[in-house]
């Protein structure tokens, strides 16, 4: 209201000093009217567009974290059966049941290969992270490094699981699972700062 209250006391001012008279004022209240209405028509439109680029990119965004909630779900009960598997199998070795511990491994190697699966299904492309995506190729990595262990444990009976090799190699598949764990958890942690 203000701006235009100035306005057209400028117009009038500037009008009277360059001798305006009655029959030409319209033509330039006309003119000069226009050309605010096409400079408060573009500003306009800039706010809206970049509101519309905003929500838009909010958009984006809250579905790229749905997607990742659902592929979280995923990566967390690999890892809760990664652990689970690992710490059943020391036990199982604890126990010297050489029959029981063969089943054992068999077992807990179809249930890591249904999981690795289910991790191969998902679009790592659309993750939006490299964190992420490496998180997952390393409990891949792990998961592969289990089920070359675990086949050549089941097919080589030289090579059968014994206490020692089960307390060696469990260990060191939980710290590889550890770290991919992390590794993933600080990509979910840097997209949900952005």
């Amino acid at each position: 209201a203000v701006a235009l209250i100035g306005g057209s006391v400028a117009i009038a001012l500037i009008g009277n000093r360059a001798g305006l008279n009655k029959d030409s004022w319209p033509g330039w209240v006309q003119a000069i009217g226009s050309i605010v209405a096409l400079l408060v028509a573009v500003f306009v439109m800039g706010k809206q567009n970049a509101h519309a680029a905003k929500l838009a990119l909010d958009a984006d965004k809250r579905a790229l974290l749905r997607k990742v909630a659902a592929v979280s779900a995923v990566v967390d009960r690999t890892h809760e059966q990664m652990d689970h598997s690992f710490e059943k199998l020391i036990q199982v070795a604890e126990a010297g049941n050489a029959q029981l511990n063969k089943l054992t491994w068999s077992v807990e190697r179809a249930v890591l290969q249904s999981m690795k699966m289910q991790l191969d299904s998902v679009p790592l492309h659309e993750l939006g992270s490299y964190e992420l995506v490496t998180g997952i190729h390393k409990t891949m990595e792990t998961l592969n490094d289990f089920d070359v262990l675990v086949s050549q444990w089941i097919n080589d009976p030289r090579t059968s699981p014994n206490l020692a090799g089960v307390r060696f190699s469990m260990p060191n598949m939980l710290v590889k699972a550890n770290s991919a764990k992390a590794i993933y958890q600080q990509g979910l942690a840097a997209l949900k700062a952005s």
